[in-house]
């Protein structure tokens, strides 16, 4: 069978949710030369960019728009030269398994500043150029999806960020992931963005050179899903709050804070911290809201953990002040309230490695402590401290 005949047809079978009219590059080629296109006819925005051969180079020489972006074979390269850029206007990217590279000082951008990720099995997506985009969702409807890995890898003088409001601020940037489905994305550059929304079991690592923030309230919601923050650079200038609303996981490593900050756990299931050296906090604080109930924080430590692996100002529930810097208590609100199930539960804990600047109030309060081979839960010298069951 004829190789663009070949092709043709595994691209209509393989993506329906794509326009009818379709493109194949065989060899790469600058987008705007016919040559480079199987119909010898340059694309536009009405219809779809296909790469399926083995490999391939694409090279965006102006402002080039299309419906959609579908990739087979192992590996593809898009470079956008400067001054130009590649807009995709359906949001949609169908990854399948290949590994994929955009790069150069041009930019990519999402129709409505949105990317929608679907495909197959164990793709990958590099942006090493300039990349405008507000939110990341990842669509499986053809159950084909396992695991896809977007990472951004800017050099200093490209970014990726998210759109610029009126007020100078930057949008939000989302994620949301799918049940099931192994979908990262990582922040490993220059990063300009507004506060942060993680849904959906979604997993966003941090390990930028730069992150810069600029929302509108400093802060980072994790909601059924993961973050991990690495520190690749300086300390992360996180203005505000870390809130962990529910079966959601916090990641650690090299203490990343310049100007620690708070976490809040803002549902009645449990969240997990997990430090991987240690970290410094002004306060973990535990809120119950519309009455509904909050369950245990699991916290891990290393399994060799040093001195002052995990440092905390305050542990408080329902406390008066957003700041956390309320009277330390794990069974009574600032307001009265009172909490049954609360619990902080420690694995690998050992004695001198959780410092408490702000000891609980009551000896119930410590009761609300455990470990596995430990009992007795008590403040001595600031460190939290346990005797050995």
């Amino acid at each position: 069978m004829n190789k663009k005949i070949l092709l043709s047809i595994l691209s209509l079978a393989s993506v329906s949710a794509f326009s009818a009219d379709y493109f194949v590059s065989y060899q790469g080629g600058v987008w705007s030369k016919p040559s480079t296109w199987a119909k010898n006819a340059v694309p536009n925005s009405s219809v779809s960019l296909r790469m399926a051969e083995t490999s391939g180079n694409l090279e965006v020489d102006g402002d080039r728009v299309v419906a959609n972006w579908s990739v087979w074979g192992k590996h593809q390269n898009i470079h956008i030269l400067n001054g130009a850029s590649l807009t995709l206007g359906s949001y949609g990217l169908n990854q399948q398994t290949v590994s994929m590279c955009v790069s150069g000082e041009g930019f990519l951008k999402f129709a409505k500043n949105t990317m929608v990720a679907y495909g197959g099995d164990g793709g990958s997506l590099n942006l090493v150029g300039n990349t405008i985009c507000n939110k990341i969702t990842f669509d499986n409807s053809r159950k084909l999806l396992k695991n896809i890995t977007i990472s951004t890898r800017q050099p200093i003088d490209r970014i990726f960020k998210t759109t610029l409001k009126d007020n100078g601020r930057y949008h939000d940037f989302s994620l949301y992931g799918l049940k099931g489905v192994n979908t990262k994305v990582r922040f490993m550059g220059n990063t300009t963005i507004g506060d942060i929304d993680i849904n959906n079991n979604a997993h966003l690592v941090i390990n930028t050179a730069r992150l810069f923030m600029s929302g509108q309230y400093g802060k980072i919601e994790v909601n059924n899903s993961t973050l991990e923050l690495i520190r690749k650079g300086p300390q992360y200038f996180i203005s505000s709050k870390v809130r962990l609303n529910g079966d959601s996981k916090l990641v650690l490593s090299n203490n990343p804070y310049e100007n620690f900050v708070n976490v809040l756990f803002n549902s009645g299931n449990t969240n997990t911290v997990e430090i991987k050296d240690a970290s410094e906090f002004r306060g973990f604080c535990f809120y119950a809201p519309n009455n509904k109930s909050v369950k245990t924080l699991k916290i891990v430590l290393p399994k060799k953990a040093p001195a002052n692996a995990l440092k905390l100002h305050t542990m408080v529930f329902n406390p008066k002040s957003k700041m956390c810097m309320s009277d330390c208590s794990l069974t009574k609100g600032g307001n009265g309230q009172k909490v049954d199930n609360l619990y902080i539960e420690f694995v690998n804990f050992k004695n001198g490695v959780v410092k408490l600047d702000k000891g609980l109030a009551t000896p119930a309060d410590y009761a609300k402590i455990k470990a596995k081979g430990w009992k007795d839960f008590r403040l001595e010298k600031g460190y939290l401290t346990a005797t050995k069951q």
